[in-house]
């Protein structure tokens, strides 16, 4: 609790709460924003089929309140007067007016929730004797905002306050006078706490009460539904700690927009089942399950055990260009013997082929052009041991993906990331091997301009922020840091290896844990943590207005602003992360974002600026530098331009 208002608290024997955006939360950036998540289901009555109520409802108020004033010098109105307005102006019978009025106070009352930083202040206040009461502005009857009062934990009270049953308000400071009259208490012993500072602090204070304004996160102008509840959930969310607090605010919206995506490709292509490949569909199939929880209509969702490394090297048949270009992969430098290692090849046992390939030895680092032509070379020359293995590994792969229904025919969906799309090419090639007929269908966060999985070679696939590169504006976004979007996807499971069986026959996934590092496992066990409260918040009302949807430029706004003006604290955090690369049993990790050692600044200026180029996120080491660092850096040349490292925004 704040320590200045628990001094207040001390001091005083009554409190006073406001109900809405204090003890209440919705999870709106707007509270008139209700009228749209009803209007599907008003359109629904009697009647009302092209009423257009989030224009009627707020208009039909206006006019409420005017006669208010008119006729009886009233500054409130009561919900019942506001439908009278409604039934005057539409011409709707009574019964179904009165079916709109029970609509929107049965959402009121699904909508709102407690806020928790309130209900500390109220369970201390309850713990140390204090009067409570509740005051609201508010059209809605007193019998209703009990109830909201109730469901919230709010139950305990010594009066409860609301301005259409008195027909006077906080706004025009009646209602304190009322409340003064009401609960005789001294206003020097009277604190109100509240979020709006003319009606809740100036008004207050004007009847001498002390006050104590609650505090709340601004929210913008929105354009949309979808925009309008997430920076609702988001605002209403108290922050704690980083990772969870990440998740929340950066993954959550962008798992719901890329699942809400996945659900319609699946129904337009009419898919019959979606495989979620290890290790990113981990959480994407734990978000699809829950968006989907109790629809008859939603597709099977497996998971099934995939990698680069497991399905490429099954694949292998023939050493073609294709696959020398993943065998070298990588942009860590490597030793020689150590591609080698990563395909389960014990390089021992081809020691001598090293030097008539060009190396001096196994462990000569393949760093310079030169280098790369003599692992080519050594490849090429390993090709039948390669070959050995792929074959070895193959028999068992096809077997698990038969067991797994892949074999069944029809056509089915798998998602995963993306970028290159050679894990659907492989798993349709080896499937094609062997007899089967089905269709696999890609379904990806993103595809690069030279991704494999393309329609005209028989591996069709969709992806919901760009398709083979574009827009590029969407794919300069992303690689502004790719290893940052990754780690939001990635699981706490070592990668696969190969399937093999266990000893009752039965398919297992022989995992490599050498990219389990403790720090980056526990980070992204916060970090979904949180990304799946904000799924389960978002998921409870969708659940309800089923037409709610997340667009995707709001799904990705979070996102966006941390890979391109991330705060200290965000660069920090992330640029502190290990980001591993690999396969197989090798594997070599650098931190996303650390910076140079500040005397390089001053001793080795070039080798300062080349280590920012070389860092994962540019950006995020450029903001955790001191401020001298930056200035001096700029003078000295050793720091790039912020354009020169920054990506364009998405339009």
């Amino acid at each position: 609790m704040d320590a200045q208002l628990q001094q207040q608290l001390h001091r005083v024997g009554l409190v006073s709460f406001d109900v809405f955006d204090t003890a209440i939360l919705r999870p709106l950036a707007r509270p008139t924003d209700l009228f749209q998540l009803l209007q599907p289901r008003i359109q629904q009555l009697p009647g009302a089929g092209r009423l257009e109520f989030h224009t009627v409802r707020p208009l039909a108020e206006r006019q409420a309140r005017e006669r208010a004033w008119q006729t009886r010098r009233a500054t409130e109105v009561t919900l019942a007067e506001i439908y009278a307005v409604i039934r005057e102006t539409t011409g709707l019978v009574p019964d179904v007016i009165e079916q709109m009025r029970q609509l929107e106070i049965a959402a009121e009352k699904f909508v709102c929730r407690p806020n928790p930083v309130i209900s500390e202040v109220y369970q201390w206040c309850l713990a140390h004797q204090k009067r409570v009461v509740f005051i609201s502005d508010t059209y809605l009857p007193e019998p209703v905002i009990a109830k909201i009062l109730d469901a919230g934990g709010y139950r305990q009270r010594d009066g409860l306050l609301v301005s259409c049953t008195v027909g006077k308000t906080k706004a025009t400071g009646e209602l304190f006078v009322e409340a003064l009259a009401r609960f005789p208490y001294p206003p020097a012993d009277w604190l109100h706490i509240g979020d709006n500072a003319e009606s809740d602090v100036a008004q207050a204070r004007n009847h001498q009460l002390v006050t104590w304004r609650c505090p709340r996160a601004e929210i913008r102008e929105t354009s949309s539904l979808g925009e309008s509840v997430t920076l609702g959930l988001i605002a209403n969310r108290p922050m704690s700690t980083f990772w969870p607090d990440f998740g929340y605010t950066v993954a959550g919206p962008l798992f719901i927009g890329f699942t809400e995506w996945l659900i319609d490709q699946a129904a337009q292509r009419k898919l019959q089942r979606l495989y979620f490949l290890s290790r990113d569909g981990l959480i994407m199939q734990r978000v699809y399950e829950t968006l989907t929880a109790g629809e008859s209509a939603a597709l099977e969702a497996r998971y099934l055990f995939a990698s680069r490394r497991a399905l490429n090297v099954a694949a292998i048949d023939e050493l073609d260009d294709r696959v020398l270009d993943f065998l070298m992969s990588g942009t860590s430098v490597l030793e020689a013997a150590q591609f080698v290692q990563r395909l389960g090849i014990d390089w021992r046992e081809h020691a001598a082929v090293f030097q008539a390939s060009g190396f001096s030895s196994p462990q000569q680092p393949v760093a310079t052009p030169a280098d790369r032509t003599c692992l080519r070379k050594l490849l090429l020359a390993l090709a039948e041991p390669i070959r050995a293995r792929a074959s070895a590994e193959r028999p068992v792969l096809v077997e698990y993906l038969a067991a797994a229904g892949l074999r069944n025919g029809g056509r089915v969906g798998v998602v995963d990331i993306g970028w290159h799309g050679t894990m659907q090419r492989n798993l349709t090639n080896l499937l094609r091997a062997a007899g089967a007929h089905t269709e696999i269908v890609g379904l990806y966060l993103g595809t690069y301009k030279h991704a494999v999985a393309v329609p005209d070679l028989g591996y069709p696939h969709d992806a919901y922020l760009f398709v083979l590169g574009q827009p590029a504006a969407a794919v300069d976004l992303i690689q502004t840091c790719v290893e940052i979007v990754e780690l939001l996807f990635s699981a706490t499971e070592g990668s696969v290896t190969r399937i093999d069986r266990d000893a009752n026959g039965a398919f297992v996934p022989v995992r490599d844990a050498s990219d389990l590092e403790p720090h980056r496992v526990d980070s992204i066990q916060k970090l979904q943590a949180g990304a799946l409260e904000f799924v389960d918040d978002y998921a409870r009302l969708k659940n309800r207005f089923y037409q709610l949807r997340l667009p995707r430029e709001v799904a990705l706004t979070q996102l966006e602003r941390v890979l391109l003006a991330p705060t200290r604290q965000e660069a920090e955090c992330l640029g502190e992360i290990p980001h591993g690369e690999g396969f197989g049993d090798v594997y070599t990790q650098r931190f996303i974002a650390r910076p140079p050692a500040p005397r390089l600044l001053l001793t080795r200026p070039r080798k300062f600026r080349r280590q920012i180029r070389q860092a994962f996120w540019r950006v995020g080491c450029l903001a955790r530098l001191a401020p001298w660092q930056c200035a001096l850096g700029w003078m000295l040349g050793a720091i790039p331009k912020r354009c020169e490292i920054t990506r364009a925004k998405l339009p």
